[in-house]
């Protein structure tokens, strides 16, 4: 144990009688474990971002008409039922939103739903009625919203227009639904309705329409206001009620808005999903896909770019670097060869010569990738990056350091004292 404890004081002796040395040899190893721990650093960075950016943003979409018009006498029923539900079965599709409109509707009094009695306020079915499959989202997409700046949906806060939904006493969002069995249908009626028809909440009435179709239905509420964003759908007073209470005798399996939401988990694979609905819509002239994921694309595409850039340099900086440690190692023990010299002159052998030269330069590289270590932490950055790097530089160190000192102790001592330091 004496005798290992004096080698180690002998090469510390030797590392401080040439501070040159030992500031070369542990600022490179410093550097370049340093640079390369950050570039892996930077590589995992990116790999999570565009991870968590695939993840968390939410892409959506919509049906559209390929000649965008709003006629006020058209309700805007353009899509039909097989793409509906070629998006239901989709295993791209998370969320699907669908609004579809009947024209020429209106109420009667319940009880009243003879027939001869229809036929005879056949003319009075002016109405409107639309019908959607999220109360939620319609109110969404029927007010003024304020964005959290995050990415995805924006949130549902703080409305500032002029849309006002009211429940009547005992009525809440949980009522307006439909369940198979349900005789009465919840619907809401604009404000202006409401007064035409002398109605009140929790009322019963008939739902007919100009083809004398009936629905009984129960008012659970009033609106006023709304944007007229789509075939004027608000700019007539308008009933609304859930889109699954229709019966194929009112509704046309038709709709006149189709949204829906890409699952998250499939966001790598819109290329895929954009031609399947490409595929799909080649039949339907009249119809376009608007897909929102422009913003997504213009987001990672720069960021996989770069990381595919920092992918490519990192191996080959490895290599480089290691290839650097292996030649700054030959030349630095070439330099103690008049150290390799008077050691042999004392009767050293030549195992014990490469030894001490071979510990001494190992000691200060790992003594500078420890500052390596130190300044990581400082910022913040895991220690476990320095593994691969720390690895192959003591490797390329070692194989030089063995090669500076085999060449040192195969010469004779004359010639060792020759060497020019």
């Amino acid at each position: 144990m004496n005798g290992v404890l004096a080698h180690i004081k002998y090469m510390f002796i030797n590392i401080i009688r040439s501070p040159v040395k030992f500031c070369l040899t542990a600022g490179f190893a410093l550097m370049s474990v340093l640079a390369l721990s950050y570039l892996q650093y930077t590589i995992i960075n990116n790999k999570t971002e565009i991870n968590r950016l695939y993840d968390e943003f939410v892409v959506s979409g919509r049906i559209v008409a390929a000649q965008p018009s709003s006629p006020a006498f058209d309700i805007g029923n353009i899509v039909g039922q097989r793409i509906v539900d070629n998006l239901s079965e989709s295993a791209f599709v998370s969320q699907l939103y669908l609004e579809t409109g009947v024209m020429n509707v209106g109420l009667v009094p319940y009880g009243e739903a003879d027939f001869q009695r229809l036929a005879d306020k056949r003319d009075d079915f002016t109405d409107w009625l639309l019908a959607f499959n999220d109360l939620d989202y319609f109110i969404y997409d029927n007010m003024p919203r304020e964005f959290d700046g995050a990415v995805g949906i924006p949130i549902i806060s703080d409305y500032i227009g002029d849309f006002s939904l009211t429940f009547g006493f005992g009525f809440s969002e949980t009522d307006f639904g439909f369940y198979d069995g349900q005789q009465f249908v919840p619907i809401i009626l604009h404000e202006s309705l409401l007064n035409r028809y002398g109605l009140e909440f929790g009322d019963f009435a008939h739902l007919a329409t100009s083809r004398l179709s009936v629905l009984d239905v129960r008012i659970i509420g009033s609106f006023t206001g709304g944007s007229a964003v789509s075939a004027g759908r608000f700019q007539r007073p308008m009933m609304l009620a859930p889109i699954n209470s229709l019966p194929l005798t009112i509704m046309t399996r038709t709709y006149n808005t189709v949204r829906f939401y890409v699952d998250t988990a499939y966001n790598r694979e819109l290329l895929i999903f954009r031609d399947e609905m490409r595929r799909l819509l080649a039949s339907f002239d009249e119809l376009t896909l608007i897909l929102g994921d422009d913003e997504l694309r213009l987001v990672i595409g720069p960021l996989e770019q770069n990381l595919l850039l920092l992918e490519l340099l990192y191996p080959v900086a490895l290599t480089v670097v290691t290839i650097l440690a292996a030649g700054l190692a030959v030349l630095i023990v070439l330099q103690s060869a008049k150290i390799a010299a008077i050691m042999r002159s004392l009767g050293a052998k030549g195992r014990y010569v490469r030894l001490i030269l071979n510990g001494e330069y190992l000691i200060v590289s790992v003594l500078g990738i420890i500052l390596a270590v130190v300044f990581m932490l400082l910022f913040n950055i895991s220690f476990l990056m320095v593994f691969v790097p720390a690895g192959l530089y003591l490797t390329g160190a070692l194989a030089g350091a063995v090669t500076g000192s085999v060449l040192n102790t195969n010469r004779s001592v004359l010639e060792l004292l020759q060497v020019r330091e």
